[in-house]
């Protein structure tokens, strides 16, 4: 027994390290090429640089204007975080612990979101933004990401509430406390770990998002960074990988350290639903 055992642990080990190999090998060979020449990416791609060419974040960055696609991104991301925070707890509230009638219907209707492709509705959402004129705008594009992310916002909040105990809830109404009073007071105060969660998925997601601002904006002093690393072509002519490189790396930063600030109240927000 203690050998079956011992065996399926090793078998769990080694598929877990493949995994984390097959992910980390392409991340691992961008950041080298960042810092390669393009001869070098041509004749080695997996091989160590023979100058560590660090000037060519610099120029990535000055080139390819990422300090203000940078601003530009996060003008988007923090709004759209707001507002698939707040409506996504509101709704769930409401599902939970409300008592309005038809909330299975309700909830299937926000499910749908998550069924239904992004693809599939780019073209009605097009001519929507440009019936309220709201295509090529700033606004246009925080309202198209937050209603994209409320359908999974409403699930992940829905599933902590569920784990709530509703005499907490009673409790409440007893002294007096309304709906709202008993969102802010008791129940957000005790879903930290899931609204981290959902503000972290939601700013990788907006971060990330490159669909969406490629149909919504043209003005280029609107472009966030995942357009700019899209038009940093590097040369005339030809396309300079290694300055594009430098552009990927630069871009993944803010997502790294955020995920490897929050990864523990990330993983606890992911599990907070499993177990009442």
């Amino acid at each position: 027994m203690m050998a079956q055992r011992k065996r399926n642990t090793i078998l769990l080990h080694g598929f877990l390290i493949a995994g984390a190999l097959l992910t980390l090998f392409p991340l691992g060979l961008i950041g080298l090429m960042a810092f390669k020449s393009n001869p070098e990416i041509f004749a080695n791609p997996v091989g160590l640089p023979s100058v560590w060419r660090f000037n060519q974040l610099g120029e990535a960055w000055v080139n390819g204007r990422f300090g203000q696609y940078y601003t530009n991104s996060l003008l988007v991301a923090a709004p759209v975080i707001a507002l698939v925070v707040v409506f996504s707890s509101l709704a769930a509230y409401g599902i939970v612990f409300a008592g309005l009638p038809g909330t299975t219907a309700i909830l299937g209707l926000f499910m749908i979101g998550l069924i239904v492709p992004l693809q599939a509705i780019i073209v009605p959402l097009f001519h929507n933004l440009n019936g309220f004129g709201l295509l090529n705008s700033r606004l246009g594009l925080i309202l198209s990401q937050a209603a994209i992310g409320l359908p999974f916002g409403i699930f992940l909040m829905r599933s902590f509430f569920l784990g709530i105990p509703k005499e907490l809830i009673e409790a409440a109404r007893i002294d007096g406390a309304g709906d709202l009073t008993i969102l802010m007071r008791v129940i957000m105060p005790i879903a930290a770990a899931p609204t981290l969660t959902l503000a972290t998925l939601q700013f990788m997601f907006s971060w990330n998002d490159f669909l969406l601002p490629l149909i919504i904006i043209q003005d280029p002093a609107l472009r966030t960074v995942t357009l700019g690393l899209f038009y940093l072509q590097g040369g005339t002519y030809t396309l300079n990988y290694a300055l594009i490189s430098a552009g990927v790396l630069i871009t993944a930063v803010p997502i790294m350290i955020v995920f490897f600030a929050l990864q523990r109240q990330f993983i606890a927000g992911v599990t907070a639903g499993a177990v009442k």
